[in-house]
C-alpha cells in the first residue's frame, strides 16, 4: 500500500546470506531456556529449598550463553553466514575476532552444564564409590575444558590468533576434532552416573523411570555433538570460511543451549527434593514446622486429644533411615503452628534434624507436628 512505511527487517535470508538460520536457532532455544530457569527457580521458592551449589553454574552458564549469542550475532552481521567473496577485508577481520571470541566462551556454559548435573548426583548420592566416580567426573570436565580452551585459543599462530584460515593455523583446525571427541566422551561419563545412583534406591518403578528420562535427556548433547563433528571438516578446510562455518555454528549453538535445558531438567522433579534425606519427597505446608525429640522419647503415644504416628524407612548398604512422627491434635477446626515448648526444653518450632549413629548407616530422624482444631459454630 503507498503511503505506508515498512520498517527494513532485521534479518534477511538471501541465495548469499543464510546469517538468519542462526539468529533463529539462538532466539528460539534462548526463550525456552528462560522458560526453564525461569520454572526452576519458581520451584526452588514454592517448595521453600535452599539454593544449592548445584544450581549457580547453571545461573552462570546462562549469563555466559547471552554474552556468547550477543558477540555470535556481530559475528553473524560481518560475515558468517556469507559468502566470503562478498566480504570486505576489514569486514572479514571483524568477523574472525567475533567469531574467535564467541567459540571461546561457547565452551563455559558447556562445562558448567556438565558440572551442575555431576554435583547433582554427587550430593544425592550417599555411596562412596560412586561420589569418588562424580568426583573422577568433574576432574575429567575440569581437564577438558581446559584443553578446549587452550585450543581454540592457540591453534593459530599470534600475534593474530583469531584469524582462522585453513593454511595458517595447525593441521587445519584439526585439534577442533579433539574437543568434539573428548566432549562427546565427557557427556557420556556424566550420562551414565544416575543408572549408578538410581540402582539401589527404594522407589516405585514408574518413578524411577521418570527421574533417570529427565538425565536421560542429556543423549541430546551427544547427538548434537555428533552433528558438530561430522559438518567440522568442511568448515575447517573451505576456503569460503565464513560460508561454510555456518552450519558448524549452527550445531554448536544448538548444542550449547541444550546443554544448559538438561540440566534443569532433574532438578524441576519435586521429588529431588527430600533425595538426600532418605530419597522420600515431603512436602509442607507453611504453618507444619518440623521439631527435635531428644533420645529416650515416647513415640506413638495417644491421648484422647492427640494421636502420634511414627514411620521409618531404611535403604541399607549405608544408606539413610527416615523416620517421620506425625501428631494430630483434634481441637478447634483449623491447621495451626504448635509454638509451645515440650517438657525436655525442645522447641516445638525448631526446624531440626536429628541425626544418630547406625551400624549399617545414618539414622536421621523428621517429627512433623500436625495441630488441628475445631471450631465450634
Amino acid at each position: 500500500m503507498e503511503g505506508v512505511s515498512r520498517t527494513p527487517s532485521f534479518a534477511s535470508i538471501t541465495d548469499s546470506d543464510h546469517g538468519a538460520y542462526l539468529l533463529l536457532v539462538n532466539v528460539c532455544l534462548l526463550i525456552v531456556l528462560v522458560f526453564f530457569i525461569v520454572a526452576k527457580i519458581s520451584s526452588s521458592i514454592y517448595l521453600k529449598r535452599r539454593r544449592t551449589t548445584t544450581s549457580y553454574p547453571i545461573y552462570v552458564g546462562t549469563v555466559v550463553a547471552i554474552i556468547q549469542t550477543i558477540i555470535l550475532q556481530y559475528a553473524v552481521k560481518y560475515g558468517l553466514g556469507k559468502k566470503q567473496g562478498s566480504l570486505a577485508a576489514d569486514s572479514f577481520e571483524q568477523y574472525s575476532k567475533y567469531n574467535y571470541a564467541a567459540q571461546l566462551l561457547y565452551i563455559i556454559p558447556v562445562a558448567l552444564s556438565k558440572l551442575s548435573t555431576t554435583l547433582l548426583v554427587h550430593m544425592l548420592t550417599p555411596q562412596r564409590g560412586l561420589q569418588n566416580a562424580c568426583l573422577a567426573t568433574m576432574g575429567a570436565i575440569g581437564i577438558w575444558t581446559v584443553f578446549a580452551l587452550c585450543a581454540i585459543a592457540f591453534q593459530c599462530p599470534l600475534p593474530d590468533a583469531w584469524l582462522y584460515r585453513p593454511g595458517r593455523c595447525t593441521a587445519k583446525g584439526a585439534l577442533m576434532y579433539l574437543v568434539a571427541i573428548t566432549n562427546i566422551l565427557t557427556d557420556m561419563a556424566v550420562l551414565t552416573l544416575p543408572f549408578f545412583m538410581m540402582h539401589k534406591v527404594q522407589m516405585s518403578q514408574g518413578k524411577r523411570v521418570k527421574i533417570l528420562c529427565a538425565f536421560c535427556t542429556r543423549a541430546l548433547t551427544v547427538l548434537l555433538t555428533t552433528g558438530q563433528l561430522a559438518t567440522l571438516p568442511r568448515s575447517l578446510t573451505s576456503s569460503d570460511t565464513t560460508w561454510s562455518a555456518l552450519i558448524s555454528s549452527t550445531f554448536a549453538q544448538a548444542n550449547m543451549y541444550t546443554n544448559l535445558i538438561v540440566a534443569c531438567l532433574p532438578t524441576l522433579y519435586h521429588i529431588f527434593a527430600g533425595l538426600h534425606s532418605g530419597l522420600i519427597t515431603t512436602r509442607l505446608p507453611d504453618n507444619v514446622e518440623l521439631s527435635t525429640r531428644r533420645k529416650g522419647s515416647t513415640y506413638g503415644k495417644q491421648t484422647p486429644l492427640s494421636t502420634e504416628k511414627r514411620g521409618s524407612i531404611y535403604t541399607g548398604n549405608g544408606d539413610s533411615v527416615v523416620t517421620t512422627n506425625v501428631r494430630t491434635d483434634s481441637r478447634e477446626g483449623r491447621l495451626s503452628r504448635i509454638l509451645s515448648d515440650d517438657s525436655g526444653g525442645t522447641s516445638a518450632s525448631t526446624k531440626q534434624l536429628t541425626m544418630e549413629s547406625r551400624r549399617d548407616g545414618v539414622l536421621k530422624t523428621v517429627d512433623i507436628h500436625v495441630h488441628i482444631e475445631h471450631d465450634s459454630d
